[in-house]
């Protein structure tokens, strides 16, 4: 299966947006299942925290670009990559790891809310890029998380209603 979709990027006739899709495909289920197969965070390094989080700072910067800078790079957020498409790719790699961190910690930790701002961040940085393929791949993600950690989580409902509401 990796094989026939790698190789299918070569026959296509918009690359850039396979080169997205193919990406998201690779590694967005990877750190899914990373996250929701840990029932500790003690092998979540600080190294992966920084990288959420580095996520998270673009998410930033995508907000801020569509907003203060819109005369400049247009109202969808893209620089520095090349396209929003792009963009919105690089973001969804943070999105379901910080999901999966605002999942795991103790409902009112500063670890929770911590993971919860990255969480937004990263969704209102999406919603800047304006990739309509990024927020559908986000819908059944989410439905997936709700099927496989929920009953693994403390206040689950309490913490998924929060999650969704303030996402949407």
């Amino acid at each position: 299966f990796w094989l026939y979709v790698t190789a299918s990027i070569m026959w296509s006739s918009v690359p850039y947006v396979s080169l997205v899709t193919y990406l998201i495909l690779c590694c967005a289920p990877l750190s899914f299942f990373a996250i929701a197969s840990s029932y500790n965070l003690a092998w979540l390094s600080r190294t992966h925290i920084v990288l959420i989080s580095l996520i998270g700072v673009f998410g930033a910067w995508a907000v801020i670009q569509s907003v203060f800078f819109a005369d400049s790079f247009g109202r969808q957020a893209d620089y520095p990559f090349i396209n929003a498409n792009s963009m919105a790719g690089f973001l969804v790699f943070g999105l379901f790891p910080a999901f999966g961190l605002y999942l795991k910690n103790p409902l009112k930790s500063a670890r929770n809310i911590a993971a919860l701002t990255l969480y937004l961040l990263i969704i209102a940085g999406l919603t800047s890029t304006q990739s309509r393929g990024a927020m559908l791949f986000f819908l059944p993600c989410m439905a997936a998380y709700l099927v496989i950690l929920y009953p693994k989580t403390e206040n689950a409902k309490t913490k998924y209603i929060l999650g969704l509401v303030l996402s949407v």
